[in-house]
């Protein structure tokens, strides 16, 4: 009998902030909501099952803007010792918006982030060239 194997591509095809601030993730995710009028809200937590039989939980806030046709999407990058994103270690957060955004949105994305109090860093991330992608699929 033959066997087949089933492969499954993937559409990355949204932007990803990632985010560098040391405050609890209901904090981001107010300060989110107040500076781009969102309205993000606690969703069910990413779970990470490890080959060694640990489950891992990353919190995630989710919001749909029907009006622009856009999912924003902001999701913790730790939990405890193990990140969602490992090869973006340095990031506590992940801001992921699906739909159309240009260039120019992106940056100013980026700058508005920027200008939130508690927020240290902010940039742009390159989701292709990640090697853990499939984890930002939910």
């Amino acid at each position: 009998m033959n066997k087949f194997k089933l492969e499954i591509d993937y559409d990355y095809d949204f932007f990803l902030a990632g985010i560098v601030c040391h405050e609890p993730d209901y904090r981001i995710s107010w300060a989110i909501n107040k500076k781009f009028n969102l309205q993000l809200v606690k969703d069910k937590d990413i779970e990470i099952h490890t080959k060694s039989n640990s489950v891992f939980h990353f919190s995630l806030f989710s919001f749909v803007d029907e009006l622009n046709y856009k999912e924003f999407f902001l999701v913790r990058n730790k939990c405890g010792r193990k990140n969602l994103i490992p090869e973006q270690k340095q990031m506590d957060f992940f801001l992921l918006v699906k739909g159309s955004m240009s260039k120019e949105n992106e940056k100013e994305l980026i700058k508005d982030l920027i200008e939130i109090p508690f927020v240290l860093m902010a940039m742009a991330v390159p989701v292709n060239a990640l090697p853990s992608k499939q984890n930002l699929i939910f």
